[in-house]
C-alpha cells in the first residue's frame, strides 16, 4: 500500500530534519576547529623541537613535549589543516577517501596480487590534516601486542615497558572508549555464543575510539587539549621539504614549503627534529634530505649525508580477503536503517546505532596465532562508494558482491589476513622534490607462505561461519565468481561443502584481496633508528610512526604507535 503523498513527504521530511540535526550538533557540540596555536610563515623561526606530521604520533609527541616540558618551544607542522563534520560520524569516514584530506597514495602495478584491481594497483589512503589518518581510520582500538613484541626482541621495547603506556578500558575514561555489547545485534549474539564452541580460539569484541557516538581520534584526545600550553605552536597548509645538516652532521633546520601563503623558507632548530610523516613519508623525507642508500641519492643528485641502504626497505601490511555472506536474519547494517528516522533519532539523543560506530563487531584470533580474522556486520555494499576507494574493476566488484543492487539486504563480510605476513615491499624517491609522490611496492603475496596463510585464514572463516553457532542466522556464504578463476570455481559443490579448492581460493585471493591500510618498517628499529628512535649516523633527528616497526603488528597499528609516541616523550626528556 503506498502511503499518502502527504505522509510521503513528511517521512522524507523527517529523514532531510534529522541529517541536518546531526550536521548542527556536531558542528556546535564539537568545536568549529578554532586553533589559537596557528602560526603564520615568517622568516626567523627557530624552536627546540619541531615535529612533522601530525597523525597519530605526532599528536601524542606535540601534546606531551608542550605539557611536560614547558621551558621548551615545540612546533607542529601539517600539510594539511582541519577535517570536515563527516570525519566525526565514524559510519561516513569512508567517504572522506579520495577527498582533499587525503593524500591517495597508490601503490606500483603488482604482480602476485591486485589481479582484480584496475592496473593491478591498489589505493593507500592517508589522512591529511590534524589527526593524520587517525581522523579517516575505521577506529578500531588494538592492544593484544605482547607476541608481536616478544617477536621485535628489542630491550627498550618490550611488553612490560610499552604497555602501561595503551590506552585501554581499564585505564580511559569509560566514554572515550566503546566496546560493543554482547548482546548488540543479532550478529554479535550469534559471534558471542561461537566463543563457546571454539575453545582454543580467542573472540574479541570490537573497540572503538569514539566518544557519544563520535569520533574520538589523536586530534580531539590529545592535541585539542593541548592549545592551552602557550609553548605550543602549530603551523598548517605546510609542508617540511627537507632536512637540513650542519658540517657535524647535526640537524641546523627544516625547510618549509606554505602552501597557504606561496612561500619557501627554513625554520631553525634548537634541540631536535621528531618525525612523524608515516611509513610512506618518514623515509620519504629521510631520502630527499640525503639519509639512504647512496646508490640511489645519486641518481637524484642529492648529496650524501647518511649511507643507510635500508631507508624504504622492508615494508610490510596485511592484505585483506573479503568475503560476503548473506542472512536471512536482521541486525546488519543497510542503507533502509542508515536512513531510518528511528535511527536517526537514536543517534542524535543517545550517540547510539549504526552511524556510532563502523560496523566491525569481532575479531578472532586462530589458534595457531598466524591468521587475523574480522567480522564486518554490513550487509548492503553501495558499489558507487566501495568500488570506487578499493580501485576494484567492477565485474570483480559484483563477482564479490552479488547482491550489490539490494539496498536492504542482511548480512555480513568476513575480512581475513595473515597477521605476520613474510612478504615485503619498499618505498622509493622518485625526484629530490618531496612533493613528488613516492613509488610504494608494497609485493603483496610474494612469498608462498603468505599464500598459504591466507588461504587458511579463508578456511577458517567458512568453518565459523557453518558452524551450529551461526545457523540461527541461515548464512550463505556467496564463493566470488571472479574472471579469470572459473576453470577453478566456485562449483555447486562448493556451496554444498563450503570447501573449494587451493586454486580456486589463490586465484580469488590474488585477485580480490585488498590492502588493510597498515603500513608500516621502512624506517625500522635497528635498521634505520636505535632504539631510542635517533637516526643512524645524524644527531638530532628521530623518527616515531609504523615505519619503525621492525616487523608488523597483528591488528590495527594505531594503538602502538600512540603508545610508542607517549614512550618516546619520556625518552627525550629522560622523565
Amino acid at each position: 500500500m503506498k502511503l499518502p503523498l502527504k505522509k510521503y513527504a513528511l517521512v522524507l521530511a523527517s529523514i532531510a530534519a534529522g541529517l541536518t540535526a546531526i550536521f548542527y550538533m556536531i558542528w556546535f557540540q564539537i568545536d568549529n576547529e578554532d586553533i589559537p596555536n596557528l602560526i603564520k610563515p615568517s622568516i626567523g623561526l627557530q624552536y627546540d623541537y619541531i615535529i612533522v606530521g601530525a597523525g597519530s604520533a605526532g599528536c601524542v609527541v606535540a601534546r606531551f613535549l608542550s605539557e611536560y616540558a614547558p621551558e621548551s618551544s615545540v612546533l607542529l607542522i601539517e600539510a594539511g589543516h582541519t577535517f570536515g563534520f563527516i570525519s566525526k560520524v565514524p559510519l561516513l569516514a569512508v567517504y572522506l577517501q579520495g577527498s582533499s584530506n587525503d593524500w591517495k597514495f597508490q601503490s606500483t602495478p603488482q604482480k602476485h596480487s591486485s589481479w582484480g584491481m584496475h592496473d593491478k594497483i591498489q589505493f593507500f589512503p592517508r589522512g591529511k590534516g590534524l589527526g593524520g589518518t587517525s581522523q579517516i581510520n575505521f577506529l578500531v582500538n588494538y592492544v593484544h601486542v605482547e607476541d608481536d613484541l616478544k617477536r621485535w626482541n628489542l630491550k627498550n621495547w618490550t611488553y612490560e615497558i610499552i604497555s602501561p603506556y595503551f590506552d585501554t578500558i581499564e585505564n580511559t575514561p569509560e566514554d572515550e572508549i566503546w566496546e560493543v555489547p554482547k548482546r548488540h545485534t543479532t550478529l554479535s549474539k550469534v559471534f558471542d555464543d561461537a566463543s563457546y564452541h571454539f575453545r582454543k580460539t580467542k573472540f574479541r569484541r570490537s573497540q572503538y575510539n569514539t566518544k557519544n557516538g563520535l569520533r574520538h581520534s589523536v586530534f580531539q584526545k590529545y592535541l585539542r587539549p593541548a592549545f592551552e600550553f602557550e609553548n605550543l605552536k602549530i603551523l598548517t597548509n605546510s609542508i617540511v621539504t627537507r632536512l637540513n645538516f650542519n658540517q657535524f652532521n647535526c640537524i641546523s633546520s627544516v625547510r618549509v614549503r606554505s602552501h597557504y601563503h606561496g612561500v619557501e623558507f627554513n625554520i631553525a632548530v634548537g634541540k631536535e627534529v621528531i618525525i612523524s610523516a608515516g611509513a610512506y613519508q618518514s623515509p620519504q623525507l629521510l631520502m630527499v634530505s640525503g639519509i639512504g642508500s647512496g646508490t640511489t641519492l645519486s641518481k637524484h643528485n642529492i648529496i650524501l649525508v647518511s649511507n643507510l641502504p635500508d631507508v624504504g626497505e622492508n615494508l610490510h601490511d596485511h592484505l585483506n580477503v573479503p568475503m560476503y555472506t548473506s542472512m536471512e536474519s536482521s541486525g546488519s547494517i543497510n542503507f533502509n536503517n542508515i536512513l531510518s528516522p528511528s535511527e536517526i533519532w537514536k543517534y542524535l539523543k543517545r550517540g547510539e546505532g549504526v552511524l556510532s560506530h563502523f560496523g566491525v563487531y569481532g575479531h578472532v584470533d586462530s589458534p595457531e596465532n598466524s591468521i587475523g580474522l574480522s567480522f564486518f556486520g554490513v550487509g548492503a555494499i553501495d558499489e558507487n562508494s566501495m568500488r570506487d576507494i578499493s580501485n576494484y574493476k567492477k565485474k570483480h566488484f559484483r563477482g564479490l558482491f552479488p547482491l550489490y543492487h539490494n539496498k536492504t539486504q542482511e548480512g555480513f563480510v568476513t575480512i581475513t589476513n595473515c597477521v605476520q605476513p613474510q612478504s615485503r615491499g619498499i618505498v622509493l624517491i622518485q625526484s629530490k622534490d618531496f612533493e613528488t609522490p613516492p613509488l610504494i611496492d608494497p609485493n603483496y603475496l610474494e612469498t608462498e607462505v603468505d599464500l598459504n596463510c591466507s588461504i587458511r585464514a579463508v578456511r577458517f572463516a567458512a568453518q565459523i561461519i557453518t558452524s551450529s553457532s551461526f545457523r540461527k542466522l541461515r548464512p550463505k556464504i556467496h564463493w566470488p565468481l571472479i574472471p579469470g578463476c572459473e576453470e577453478f570455481g566456485p562449483f555447486e559443490r562448493d556451496f554444498e561443502t563450503n570447501k573449494p579448492s587451493y586454486r580456486y581460493l589463490e586465484c580469488v585471493i590474488r585477485s580480490i584481496g585488498v590492502a588493510s591500510h597498515h603500513p608500516g618498517g621502512t624506517c625500522a628499529i635497528g635498521k634505520v633508528v636505535g632504539e631510542d628512535l635517533n637516526v643512524y649516523g645524524v644527531h638530532g633527528v628521530r623518527v616515531v610512526d609504523a615505519s619503525i616497526f621492525p616487523k608488523p603488528i597483528s591488528g590495527n597499528p594505531n594503538a602502538m604507535i600512540i603508545a610508542m609516541a607517549k614512550r618516546l616523550v619520556d625518552v627525550i626528556l629522560n622523565r
